[in-house]
């Protein structure tokens, strides 16, 4: 999907060890992903002077790292993120066209695979997934020379390396590039990230926490998808497009939501009418979708009403999400769907801190987005906030320079500061809700 494709393997120094995936055998992810995904990428093995999984990131070819390879241009962004737990001294490794060899795709003719990487994770790996960030900007080559400079626009794929000869045991899922937001905007691009570097946290956050929480199944009246370009209001001033429960596009005409897990997954869920947002407690929850074999979370950002301008809408009855039509496409589920398996609400994917943004027109009133789950209440000097129609929490007060106590309904709290005054603006409050169990 957008724009990668192309096989996983596994690798090693063909020394003499064991390994899991075998080099020459097929590759198969496991069973147990990060976040309550289905599944992720494991190896195990040892008497190796380095081994490791990896994958192309352009290519139609079913063997890894073949003459049909292709570079990818990941210049856009700013580096990678994901998950990883077990044991290993991983070096994360980006190998450019310029250093893989003309048999697998690049134009190396001598002296290849001294590619750039990062060995910021060795030493970090937990029995817990944990949230790594990986800069472009802290890459160094492997045998030193920084010449030629490391370009993201010739990526070839990506690489997870043990490098010693003992015993590893890792896991690897989420795999995805992120963009640091704009000075002072707070919008994270792609994948977002955590701060503090690999496996550290600015604010709170730290170590998975247990999440008890209404996980039950609820039953679906069926699947239909929407895009914001078919009547989504568009804020005349950011020229963003603006959902019921206030989350925005990433950018103009985009159909993509800013702070959330997966920008190109979100879903509209049933609620009474076009002027009673009577769901809106669900605004930053995640529903996990199942379709046959294929399973995906998309956060509800969206109302779907039941009845909307003196009519009706028989599609959106209770149990019912709109989901974005890339979220749709990636299920396989097509046009309108009824009868389909029920979803629930599990712990969303995101990364990075809780944001906040202050309501053009109401000091009083502000937009929070990018939680683990959704809010069950917002507390400012002792005062509940209520959550209005349109998805903003009305304050006792001005935002700025508040401290507001979130809650969420796992029953977890954190405290975060609007710092700044501006309204319509992103703020990354520099605190986060732990990950769920």
């Amino acid at each position: 999907m957008n724009g990668h494709q192309g096989p996983w393997h596994s690798f090693n120094s063909s020394s003499g060890g064991n390994q899991t995936p075998p080099v020459s055998g097929p590759f198969k992810a496991e069973a147990g992903g990060a976040n309550n995904s289905g599944s992720a990428i494991h190896t195990t093995g040892d008497g190796y002077t380095y081994a490791g999984v990896g994958f192309d990131l352009n290519s139609t070819a079913d063997m890894a790292e073949s003459a049909q390879s292709m570079s990818f241009d990941a210049s856009k962004f700013d580096g990678l993120v994901f998950y990883a737990k077990g044991t290993g001294k991983l070096r994360v490794e980006f190998p450019m066209k310029a250093f893989v060899p003309t048999a697998s795709g690049g134009s190396c003719d001598s002296n290849c695979w001294n590619v750039y990487g990062d060995r910021s994770l060795q030493g970090t790996l937990t029995t817990s997934w944990q949230e790594y960030k990986i800069p472009f900007a802290k890459l160094a080559r492997e045998m030193g020379d920084p010449n030629p400079a490391f370009d993201p626009s010739q990526l070839m794929g990506i690489a997870f390396k043990h490098e010693a000869s003992d015993k590893f045991d890792f896991w690897i899922d989420d795999i995805r590039f992120y963009k640091d937001p704009a000075p002072g905007s707070g919008t994270t691009m792609g994948a977002g990230g955590k701060s503090g570097g690999a496996g550290g946290s600015s604010g709170s956050g730290g170590d998975p926490t247990m999440c008890t929480f209404n996980a039950q199944p609820y039953s679906s009246a069926g699947y239909t998808w929407y895009m914001f370009s078919q009547g989504t209001y568009k804020d005349p001033d950011s020229k963003l497009y603006q959902t019921a429960c206030g989350y925005r596009s990433t950018a103009a005409n985009a159909e993509t939501v800013a702070n959330v897990g997966t920008p190109q997954y979100f879903a509209a869920i049933a609620s009474e009418s076009d002027t009673n947002f009577s769901t809106k407690q669900y605004c930053g929850a995640c529903a996990e979708i199942k379709n046959g074999g294929k399973t995906l979370i998309a956060t509800i950002v969206d109302s779907c009403p039941r009845t909307f301008n003196n009519g009706s809408n028989p599609k959106c009855v209770d149990g019912h999400l709109d989901l974005s039509k890339a979220a749709s496409d990636n299920l396989g589920l097509g046009g309108d769907v009824s009868g389909a398996p029920p979803w629930k609400i599990v712990p969303c994917p995101v990364t990075g801190n809780v944001v906040v943004r202050i309501k053009p027109g109401n000091s009083d009133q502000v937009y929070i987005e990018n939680e683990v789950l959704s809010l069950q209440s917002v507390v400012m000097n002792g005062q509940m906030a209520s959550r209005l129609s349109y998805g903003a929490w009305q304050l006792p007060g001005d935002a700025a320079g508040a401290t507001l106590t979130l809650t969420d309904i796992a029953g977890r709290s954190i405290d975060v500061k609007v710092t700044g005054s501006a309204a319509g603006q992103d703020q990354d409050t520099g605190t986060r809700f732990a990950m769920c169990k």
